[in-house]
C-alpha cells in the first residue's frame, strides 16, 4: 500500500513538473489588454491576379478584406510563413487576420507568392514587390489609400516584407514610390539568413537548406538586416516568448540595426505565444500581437 502511495506521489510529481515545464517552453501565460471593437462588416474580394503574365496562376494572385463604406482606409499587406517553401496565402490565421484587421477600418490583403525550392527565393521576393506594385496602382479603387500601405509578415513572410522594404531595388524596379512601404511589422521573422545565424533549431536549418542550398550568396542576398539603411519607414517586430524556431537575437539584432541608423522601431515581446501561436491567436480578443499591429498601423495613417 505504501510502495503505490509512493508511486502516485511521484507519477504526480512528474506531472506537475512537465506541466511547469511546458508553460515554461511555450511562453508561460498569454497576457491580453482591452480588446478593439469590430466597426465594419467586410466584403470579400479575393483571388484576384497582380500580375497580367504569371508564372504561377495560382499563387501570383491576393485576396482583399474590404471594411464597408471606408474610404482612404489604411493597408496591410499580409505574407504567410512556411519556411519560404511551403504554406499559401489561403492558410486560416492569415485570412482570419486579414478579415480581423478589415473589421477595424484596415483593408486586410492576403499577400500569394511563388515559392522557393524550385525557383530562386529571390523570385519570392520579386513577387511579393509586384503584388505590392498592383496594391499601389489599384487599392484606390476599393476605398484604400495607396499613401498607407503597411506590409506585415509571419515568419518567412515577415523576412519577405522586410528585405522588400530594406532592399528597393525590388519595388524601385517596378516604379513603386518610396513612400511605400509606410510601415513594416515583422511577427516571428527571421532577418539574418547568413551562415551560422538562423539558429541551431534542426527545422528551422532544414527549411533553410531547402530553400537556399546552402547558396551563401543567396543568403546574404536574402538577409534584411544586411540592407538596412537611414530613411526606412518605421518597424514594429513582434516575437513570442516561447518560440524555440527562431531564436529571439533575430528580432534583437534587427532592432539594434534599425535603432542604429535613426529607423523609428519597437520590439514587443508576447508571453504566453509559441512561433506558431503568434499568429494562430493574434484574432484572439486584446490579443497583445493584433493590437500593438492595429495601433501601429493606426498611428502611421
Amino acid at each position: 500500500m505504501k510502495k503505490r502511495h509512493l508511486a502516485l506521489i511521484v507519477i504526480a510529481s512528474l506531472a506537475v513538473g512537465l506541466g511547469v515545464f511546458l508553460w515554461w517552453w511555450t511562453g508561460g501565460s498569454a497576457r491580453h489588454i482591452a480588446a478593439s471593437p469590430a466597426r465594419y462588416e467586410v466584403d470579400e474580394r479575393p483571388d484576384l491576379a497582380y500580375t497580367a503574365t504569371p508564372a504561377d496562376p495560382e499563387r501570383q494572385r491576393l485576396d482583399l478584406y474590404l471594411p464597408k463604406g471606408a474610404t482612404h482606409a489604411p493597408v496591410a499587406a499580409i505574407w504567410h510563413g512556411g519556411g519560404w517553401t511551403k504554406g499559401d496565402r489561403t492558410l486560416p490565421a492569415v485570412q482570419q487576420l486579414a478579415y480581423w484587421l478589415a473589421e477595424r477600418g484596415v483593408i486586410g490583403v492576403a499577400m500569394g507568392y511563388r515559392l522557393a525550392g524550385p525557383i530562386s527565393a529571390l523570385e519570392s521576393a520579386r513577387d511579393a514587390a509586384q503584388g505590392v506594385a498592383w496594391l499601389h496602382a489599384h487599392i484606390a479603387e476599393y476605398g484604400g489609400d495607396p499613401r498607407h500601405i503597411y506590409f506585415l509578415g509571419h515568419s518567412a513572410g515577415a523576412e519577405l516584407a522586410s528585405l522588400v522594404a530594406c532592399d528597393r531595388k525590388f519595388l524601385d524596379a517596378l516604379g513603386v514610390p518610396a513612400y511605400v512601404p509606410a510601415g513594416v511589422i515583422g511577427l516571428a521573422g527571421p532577418y539574418d539568413l547568413r551562415a551560422g545565424r538562423i539558429g541551431s533549431h534542426p527545422v528551422a536549418r532544414q527549411m533553410a537548406r531547402d530553400a537556399f542550398h546552402g547558396d551563401e550568396a543567396l543568403c546574404a542576398a536574402m538577409s534584411p538586416i544586411a540592407f538596412v539603411h537611414a530613411g526606412l519607414p518605421p518597424f514594429l517586430l513582434i516575437v513570442g516568448l516561447g518560440d524555440r524556431l527562431v531564436p529571439r537575437r533575430q528580432a534583437d539584432n534587427m532592432f539594434a540595426a534599425l535603432r542604429a541608423v535613426g529607423v523609428k522601431v519597437e520590439l514587443l515581446v508576447v508571453p504566453g505565444r509559441t512561433h506558431v501561436s503568434l499568429i494562430q491567436k493574434a484574432t484572439e480578443p486584446g490579443d497583445l500581437a493584433s493590437e500593438a499591429a492595429l495601433r501601429f498601423i493606426q498611428s502611421g495613417s
